[in-house]
């Protein structure tokens, strides 16, 4: 299996995990907000028996009801199918859906170093491949330059001579029959496929440039992101806080005759809002890592860029490559 492929697949299946975990988490949101829905009907329906209620109010909450329930069968629905996508990418396509169980759980994102040395880029299946690709016209160049010089052919046949000097000695001498062409016709042809070469050679040049600067856009943005999920989530955590608290408070006073229906609804749907953006913001968050993940092709070791940084590794907490750390048995 290639990097890029490796890469591709590790991406694909943290993907599809958080997205199926964060769709555990709806769905348990869900569930919680049909009981609430069902028992603020139960309530209603008991104040209309008794003429406290206007029919009009029970109607409407008898609607929400409903809505609920449909809701609830939605993101059933679509928990199955991220179920069934990730048993196909962890090669057991043919499982029943009922034998992966998703955890209703939502981690926190790993921190990412402040800095990134321009060596994670490199990684990049499309850079890896842009460099291959100008490595090879570098080499062709080469090649094509060296067809214009004189080739030097020797043959496999020699002579030795033997001769005697006026002292008696006598001198050995080597004679090699040797060919050296000079390829006078072929060169213009020669050096139109050097030019050819050359400007191939410059195109491979610009698409490696392209290339890195890609890499760079993509890193960048997809940290700029990342940055900015941490005061995004922190503040959707302080909403629904308060906003649950409200919604408590309010229920109390409903029952005990403090506020009327219209209040208590309008302090359900403020809670209820507030909880499924919190959901959608920490998946999102954890969609966001995997981003940088792709971006950096694949994550990053802490003694690595410690070394080549000169800082502590305790700053740059691990991130293991999310192939690592998927189970079959349970997501």
């Amino acid at each position: 299996m290639t990097h890029a492929t490796q890469l591709a697949l590790a991406g694909d299946v943290a993907s599809e995990l958080f997205e199926a975990r964060g769709l555990s988490v709806q769905l348990h949101d869900a569930a919680e907000a049909l009981r609430i829905a069902e028992e603020l009907a139960s309530t209603s329906q008991i104040g209309l028996e008794r003429g406290l209620v206007a029919g009009v109010d029970t109607a409407r909450l008898d609607s929400d009801v409903a809505t609920a329930r449909a809701d609830l069968v939605r993101i059933d629905t679509l928990l199955r199918n991220a179920k069934r996508a990730l048993l196909v990418l962890t090669g057991r396509a043919d499982a029943p859906v009922g034998t992966l169980p998703i955890e209703a759980r939502l981690d926190v994102p790993p921190i990412v170093p402040d800095t990134m040395p321009a060596a994670l880029l490199v990684r990049r299946p499309d850079v890896l491949a842009a460099g291959a690709r100008l490595a090879a016209a570098v080499a062709q160049v080469k090649v094509d330059q060296l067809a214009l010089f004189p080739q030097l052919t020797l043959q496999g046949s020699g002579t030795m001579t033997r001769t005697i000097g006026a002292l008696g000695g006598t001198n050995g001498i080597w004679s090699l029959a040797s060919g050296l062409a000079l390829p006078i016709l072929d060169r213009p042809r020669l050096i139109a496929r050097l030019r050819i070469t050359e400007a191939q050679g410059q195109q491979a040049v610009i698409a490696y440039e392209a290339a890195v600067q890609a890499a760079f856009r993509d890193a960048d943005n997809a940290l700029a992101t990342v940055a900015a999920d941490t005061p995004r989530v922190a503040q959707l955590y302080r909403a629904e806080e308060r906003g649950r608290f409200a919604f408590e408070a309010t229920r109390r006073g409903y029952r005990a005759g403090l506020f009327d229906l219209t209040t208590l609804l309008q302090a359900e749907k403020t809670w209820r809002s507030t909880r499924t953006a919190l959901t959608g913001a920490r998946t999102q968050a954890l969609g966001n890592i995997v981003a940088v993940f792709r971006a950096l092709g694949g994550g990053w070791d802490p003694e690595a860029l410690a070394a080549a940084s000169g800082e502590e590794t305790t700053a740059l907490p691990v991130v293991p490559a999310p192939a690592s750390v998927f189970s079959k048995e349970k997501l």
